[in-house]
């Protein structure tokens, strides 16, 4: 049987900034883009900045499921996390690895794109988890 959960919200976050203004990525927001970009961005043969995916699976649903495996209603699950490569990345490596760890804080996937001009800085950043229009940010506990 197959079951399919979705996210509740999703985002990516950058440790970096513009090669051509020096516009740090830190404070922005990507909440509203159409892809997660996970990568490592080098620039002149050296690494310069990494960026994160976070994906929330939260709600009844997932609670349900976690409570059914907890009980041993489901018995060795299987989980799937699909990912595909953007158009014109494909030629850069034919194998990724990638690292998952659970976030234990809160964080609020916004309203910003790569592109906005100015930038977005509603929601949760590489500095902060939450940064509410007119309101105060949140940021990330280091414990």
């Amino acid at each position: 049987m197959h079951h399919f959960i979705f996210p509740t919200q999703d985002t990516w976050i950058s440790s970096g900034s513009s090669t051509i203004t020096g516009e740090s990525f830190r404070d922005q927001n990507f909440g509203r883009d159409q892809i997660l970009e996970v990568k490592k961005f080098y620039y002149n043969n050296k690494l310069d900045h990494q960026t994160r995916a976070l994906i929330n699976f939260d709600g009844t649903e997932f609670t349900n499921m976690s409570q059914s495996i907890v009980k041993g209603d489901i018995t060795n699950p299987k989980f799937y996390l699909r990912l595909y490569e953007a158009a014109g990345n494909a030629e850069l490596s034919e194998e990724y690895k990638l690292i998952v760890n659970p976030i234990s804080q809160s964080w609020v996937e916004g309203t910003g794109k790569f592109g906005d001009d100015p930038k977005n800085t509603n929601g949760c950043s590489w500095e902060n988890r939450s940064n509410p229009i007119g309101g105060n940010n949140v940021s990330w506990s280091k414990a």
